[in-house]
């Protein structure tokens, strides 16, 4: 097992190394000096990998106990806890106005930051347009979407997301 002065003692090295504790958990030491705490643990027959967190920013104990907490979960109540935060993280998204469209709109109304206007704000006339279009082709489809739940399934990359931004941004390409 370790303890708080192997912890403290854990220098970087040329390549990232492990410091196993007890039950699946561990201290993940990168190139860069970070100690990360790492809980290892198997679910539906495939091992997984669980982050709690940084030191000293989560000490020991602390670990421990998360990593207890993990293993309750597993143990009695058969749940993930990986897929668990997930499911907790993506529900916070949704509390907090996650949509497409709420996104969208808040974009709209900061002057569309990122867009290929470098300098200055676009036209009321031009955000009129963008909003025009949105509310035509994006927000009866997929505007009640949360936008965790888009960007796990259509990635950025995916043909469709083109055609979707070239029918949003008529002067780009579609490429193919």
């Amino acid at each position: 097992m370790l303890n708080i002065e192997d912890v403290k003692k854990a220098d970087a090295r040329e390549k990232p190394y492990k410091l196993f504790d007890a039950s699946g958990l561990y201290l993940l030491v990168t190139t860069g000096g970070s100690r990360l705490w790492r809980f290892k643990y198997r679910f539906a027959k495939k091992e997984k990998t669980l982050a709690l967190g940084r030191y000293p920013d989560v000490r020991l104990a602390v670990a421990r106990q998360k990593r207890d907490e993990a293993r309750r979960l597993i143990a009695e109540e058969g749940i993930d806890p990986g897929e668990k935060r997930k499911a907790e993280k993506a529900a916070r998204v949704l509390a907090n106005e996650g949509t497409l469209k709420a996104i969208a709109e808040e974009w709209l109304v900061a002057g569309c930051p990122g867009s290929r206007r470098a300098k200055g704000r676009p036209s009321t006339e031009t955000i009129r347009q963008l909003r025009n279009r949105l509310e035509k082709y994006v927000y009866p489809m997929i505007g009640d979407v949360c936008l965790a739940i888009f960007q796990q399934y259509y990635p950025v990359q995916n043909k469709a997301f083109r055609i979707l931004r070239s029918s949003l941004f008529p002067s780009r390409s579609v490429q193919q």
